[in-house]
């Protein structure tokens, strides 16, 4: 996440300032960021960046109730501000489409709802699309709408608008991302960080994409490849309890990795070796404080595919432990009951 910059950055009559803000939602201090910004942009109701800010604050805490629909309601209001102002308009159609993106991602909701959602985002991302010539904004326009392409069942489009992507993140164009540019919800967490720290990730991010579109086409060898050309995730945005968090991109890096090695590069020994370094890496990364719910799903998601690998290597009962350990983790993700009977079910046809 990128440190605000230029006037947005000023403080209100009680000191309140975004970068103040900003610095609390970097050390992980969501409810006072929230509190800040929303003084912030109660003095100062077109403050763009602070409803910005605000929007990446609700989405760090998605998972308490309301607040991804109060984060799609902020970034509406700060997308239709900017267009009353002519600035930032890209970055806050960005953020409305991935908090409406994050919306969409929610298992309760009905389908057509879903779809409205989606389409909302595209449009508002297309409208921009044209404007985002170039660098940050180039990059995330496009990363997201090839995303919510791909979610909506367009898979050309949607390798079309992720390579463009790729190509403005991998040249330094995105230098300064925000964690607004991230899906979430569903895929829960989110990364940080400044420079060459949060190009890589988004250049991650978009080498995922571009590798998961790839598969959609048979193409496996090649996605698999192309995933070899990640860069290393910088570990250096630790938030104030002095832990550094999993980053989104690397968890979706090595379990991308692993399934490929594992489905279509018969090299099971290999997709689990990717999934214990990253096991490690998660029990370095136990994180408390506000961001506690979201790092739970990004380690969850780990213990579950290593759960269903040792389950079909006949390993039933490492199978077990992993899972117990990622139901403890998200009692209420249906995901992991659905591992938890997989496992159960590999392991009667065994015994059978």
């Amino acid at each position: 996440m990128a440190p605000p910059l230029g006037g947005g950055s000023g403080g209100d009559g009680d000191g309140v300032s975004v970068e103040s803000s900003w610095r609390l939602l970097c050390d992980g201090e969501l409810h006072a960021a929230k509190l800040a910004l929303e003084a912030v942009i109660q003095a100062r109701p077109d403050d763009l960046q602070a409803r910005v800010l605000l929007v990446d604050a609700c989405l760090e805490l998605g998972g308490e109730p309301g607040s991804l629909e109060e984060a799609a309601e902020v970034a509406r209001r700060a997308y239709d501000s900017s267009i009353k102002t002519g600035s930032e308009q890209a970055a806050c159609a960005v953020a409305a489409a991935v908090s409406l993106g994050s919306l969409a991602r929610q298992p309760q909701l009905p389908q057509e709802v879903k779809q409205q959602h989606r389409l909302e985002a595209i449009s508002l991302l297309r409208t921009v699309a044209d404007e985002a010539t170039a660098g940050r904004a180039y990059a995330l326009v496009h990363y997201n709408l090839g995303v919510l392409l791909a979610e909506t069942a367009q898979p050309d489009a949607a390798m079309a608008h992720a390579r463009l992507a790729l190509g403005a993140a991998a040249s330094g164009g995105a230098a300064k991302a925000s964690a607004s540019v991230l899906p979430r919800g569903g895929d829960g967490g989110g990364d940080s960080g400044e420079g060459a720290g949060a190009r890589q990730q988004l250049a991650t991010l978009c080498l995922v994409l571009c590798s998961l579109l790839m598969t959609t086409r048979q193409q496996h060898a090649a996605a698999l490849k192309l995933l070899s050309a990640a860069p290393a995730v910088e570990h250096s945005s630790a938030d104030a309890s002095g832990v550094e968090p999993l980053h989104l991109c690397e968890v979706l890096l090595a379990r991308t990795q692993a399934r490929l090695l594992a489905d279509h590069a018969s090299d099971a020994g290999g997709a689990m070796a990717r999934l214990a370094r990253l096991k490690k890496r998660c029990i370095a990364a136990v994180a408390g404080g506000e961001r506690a719910h979201t790092q739970a799903e990004l380690r969850a998601f780990v213990w579950q595919d290593l759960a269903l690998m040792c389950a079909q290597a006949g390993d039933h009962a490492n199978a077990r432990v992993c899972v117990v350990e990622a139901l403890r983790l998200t009692p209420w993700d249906a995901r992991a009951h659905v591992a938890v009977g997989r496992v159960h079910e590999a392991a009667g046809a065994a015994a059978a």
